[in-house]
């Protein structure tokens, strides 16, 4: 639908004339597909001439814009192609750096283990020259161990305090037996140039099971030094045993000594304390006197209860007279009415004078409550004043002093009030009433007279009761007192008594530790010597042996192991497979013959892998024109055998393949594509040649070969600046042979000595890359992929090129 634009916009472009624009395309692609010619009979005539060459300059611009439309369709499919590519290397570089972010081993375990098998006869032969040196070690180096045993029996004498119990004792012992100072003195007695440590480890402590006895054995080079070692050890043992325990024993000796004084002390200090007690307290016998103040205390409640009865009946007897005094005043003073005399002059006189003193009195009350409020206020404002400091302590106190006196004097006691009643009462009687002369007055007279008398009987029934319940109380205190005098009395008693107990355990462990003390005989028995050993119980020539024997076959293996291990190069499948997310297409055993490498003839070997590897990259790129880049890190790794049979199994598919030889500079490989061509009988030409223009067309530079179906442009030796692979003369090229070849392979230079590597990716739809196993690390792989992942094209694999056929399994 849109060709005809695209026509329009080519035909401008070259200029055509406006008539050759309206032809319709028919025409147009006739004069396209076939050449126009002019017949023979208007040559002679100009204006045939002249048609013909108007003719001929219209096919070559028609020529020019179906060039032009195909080429801007091709340019259009390839950035289509090209958008595709970089969405498929973004998920690559993706993958790529996921890989590398995935927890698993950097190496595949299954080709180290194979590798490593490969070495045995190195290690083999490590092996043996180890054993050798092995058994001559032990023979050189080798001793003969002689053992020697004494016993010895725990059996103390006396136990001082702080021991343990007798097992704990000899298991604690059996730890010392072989302390840095009993080795020490082992040693310089002995004279032995052997260190401390050396010497701890030939000796050995043992207890035999569920007994007392304890065994030195020593193990040594010779006989009679391991029996002396073992006889000084156990002498210097139970020597420094034996001084350990005067020397704990005497510490001992000297704390009870001092306890013993203290507590003889503290013994004379309480027996002082009961007798100052008993002598205080008067105590003879508590019980006895318990039972006397008892009885005493039953005599006197007996005694206050009848007090108190006594008590009751004089009260009874007054109240009941001060009934009948008052029904006789109460008839004396109706007799008096009937009388109704007058009082006499003189107890109207008393009576007068009596007024006169209550007046005087009442007067000198008042006066003296009224000075008494001035004090009171006096001292107020004097406590004011001092609290302020406006005035001395002394003005204080003495307002203080003032308000006190006259609070006495202006206040009746308690004793007044009683004798003011008392006066009220002789008063009524000294000054009788009206009714004194009545009939009933003297029996009135007599009964007052009587409850006087009852009144001073009370008193002294009063004062009797108070007596008698003091003496009780007196009594009751002092008997509740006689249990509290008892606990004390224990309480004194019990500590002179724990004091006594005290001093005699010390006493009798203080003759007990001087007996530990003063003793000389060792807590241990010997029971058998260390006698010298004839027959030899071990020698460690074979743990000699044993030991350099293991160290060297661990060094050996280890060694190997490292080695494979610190190995980056590449050299199986599954190798691949664990440092790159990239796909191996296949992997290529090694190959020795160079003539079974190209199919030719008769079958490679390689064929069946090789059409497996074309079927993959035809099922995921299935555009015509495909231009494939086929790279590695290093030179002959084997990309050109890997392109030049992958060329050879799609020429037998039926398809043009083209092969480029990239390698446009100076030096020779061990392996060129143009030594396959068939060259024809004109000066030979390649990409170098047409780069620099001495080759005018492309084609001038592409001959056959003996692959069917399989041209190629090859390396003839021109050296040419790597620029012109970025030229515009490059991508036209490739542009014009995509048009023309089904697929186009170029055989790149090594990437990492070469950028041009990376310039022809910039031209080409894909790559492959080939790494030959056991040669190309894993760091220089990935340089060589880091710029062609830049460059936005993705690479479809890898082929795996001289695999080991031991490592062909590692997958």
């Amino acid at each position: 639908m849109k060709e005809p634009d695209r026509q329009t916009e080519n035909t401008e472009k070259l200029n055509i004339p406006t008539e050759d624009r309206t032809e319709n395309s028919s025409d147009l692609s006739d004069i396209t597909l076939r050449e126009i010619k002019i017949p023979s009979d208007l040559e002679k005539n100009s204006e045939a001439s002249d048609e013909r060459r108007r003719t001929e300059e219209r096919r070559k611009r028609l020529e020019l814009r179906a060039k032009e439309d195909e080429r801007r369709r091709s340019d259009k499919d390839r950035r289509r192609e090209a958008d595709k590519r970089k969405k498929e290397l973004e998920e690559r570089k993706i993958a790529f750096a996921g890989k590398k972010e995935e927890e698993k081993l950097p190496f595949d375990i299954k080709t180290i283990f194979l590798a490593f098998l490969q070495h045995w006869k190195g290690m083999l032969f490590l092996i043996t020259l180890i054993l050798v040196a092995a058994f001559y070690s032990g023979k050189l180096f080798g001793k003969k161990i002689y053992e020697s045993e004494t016993i010895i029996q725990f059996k103390p004498s006396i136990k001082l305090k702080g021991d343990a119990a007798e097992g704990t004792a000899l298991i604690t012992n059996l730890n010392i037996v072989k302390t840095p100072i009993n080795l020490e003195q082992t040693r310089l007695v002995l004279g032995l140039s052997c260190s401390i440590q050396e010497l701890g480890a030939s000796c050995d402590v043992r207890i035999q099971k569920n007994t007392t006895l304890m065994s030195i054995s020593t193990s040594w080079g010779k006989p009679d030094v391991a029996a002396k070692i073992a006889t000084t050890l156990r002498d210097i043992f139970i020597e420094n045993h034996h001084k350990s325990r005067q020397f704990e024993a005497g510490k001992q000796l000297k704390d009870i000594q001092t306890r013993l004084e203290d507590v003889s002390r503290q013994l004379k200090k309480a027996d002082d304390l009961l007798q100052t007690f008993t002598i205080d307290n008067k105590i003879i016998d508590l019980d006895k006197e318990a039972q006397w103040f008892l009885e005493q205390l039953i005599s006197l409640e007996n005694m206050y209860e009848q007090a108190q009865i006594e008590e009751r009946t004089i009260k009874l007897q007054t109240e009941n007279l001060k009934s009948i005094m008052e029904d006789l005043k109460k008839k004396i003073a109706e007799e008096s009415a009937s009388f109704g005399r007058m009082d006499n002059i003189g107890d109207l006189n008393i009576k007068a004078q009596r007024l006169r003193d209550s007046i005087h009195e009442d007067k000198q009350y008042r006066s003296g409550i009224t000075e008494l409020a001035q004090k009171e206020h006096e001292y107020k404002t004097a406590q004011k004043l001092f609290e302020k400091k406006l005035i001395p302590e002394a003005e204080l106190e003495k307002a203080k002093n003032s308000y006190l006196r006259q609070k006495a004097l202006a206040s009746d006691t308690e004793q007044i009030k009683k004798w003011k009643s008392e006066l009220e009462k002789l008063n009524d009687i000294v000054i009788p009433n009206k009714g004194e002369s009545a009939p009933s007055a003297p029996l009135l007279r007599d009964l007052m007279l009587r409850s006087f008398n009852l009144e001073l009987e009370k008193v002294a029934v009063s004062d009797k009761v108070l007596h008698l319940e003091s003496a009780k109380n007196k009594v009751k205190t002092k008997l509740d007192n006689i249990p509290v005098l008892q606990r004390q009395f224990s309480a004194l008693s019990r500590e002179v008594q724990a004091k006594e107990i005290e001093k005699k355990k010390l006493e009798e462990e203080l003759v007990s530790v001087m007996s530990a003390y003063k003793s000389t005989t060792p807590d241990y028995k010997i029971i058998s010597d260390a006698q010298i050993p004839t027959i030899p119980v071990k020698s460690n020539a074979k743990m000699i042996v044993i030991a350099v024997s293991m160290i060297g076959v661990s060094f050996v293996v280890i060694l190997f192991l490292f080695i494979e291990i610190i190995n980056t190069t590449i050299r199986s499948p599954g190798e691949f497979s664990a440092k790159f997310s990239l796909k191996l297409l296949e992997a290529f055993p090694l190959h020795r013959n160079k003539g079974e490498i190209f199919p030719g003839e008769y079958e490679s070997v390689f064929v069946e892998k090789f059409r497996k590897v074309t079927n993959m990259i035809r099922h995921h790129r299935k555009e015509r024109g495909l231009r494939m880049l086929v790279f590695s890190a290093h030179e002959q790794e084997g990309k050109t055998f890997c392109t030049m049979n992958i060329a050879a199994c799609l020429g037998r598919s039926d398809e043009r393949v083209l092969v480029i030889d990239g390698m446009i500079r100076e030096g020779k490989t061990e392996l060129e594509a143009g030594s396959y061509c068939e060259f024809e009988d004109r000066e030979p030409m390649g990409l170098g040649e047409y780069l620099s223009y001495k080759a005018v067309d492309a084609t001038e530079a592409i001959y056959p070969t003996r692959l069917p179906g399989v041209s190629c442009m090859p390396r003839i030796g021109t050296a040419v600046i790597p620029e012109l692979l970025a030229s515009n003369r490059m991508k036209d090229m490739l542009s014009e042979l995509s048009s023309k070849f089904s697929l186009i392979l170029i055989d790149a230079p090594a990437a990492l000595s070469f950028v041009d590597t990376e310039i022809l990716a910039r031209n080409c739809d894909c790559a492959i890359m080939v790494l030959k196993a056991g040669k190309t690390s894993s760091e220089d792989a990935k340089k060589a992929i880091e710029p062609l992942l830049k460059s936005s094209v993705p690479i479809i694999g890898v082929l795996l090129n001289q695999v080991q056929p031991l490592f062909m399994y590692c997958k």
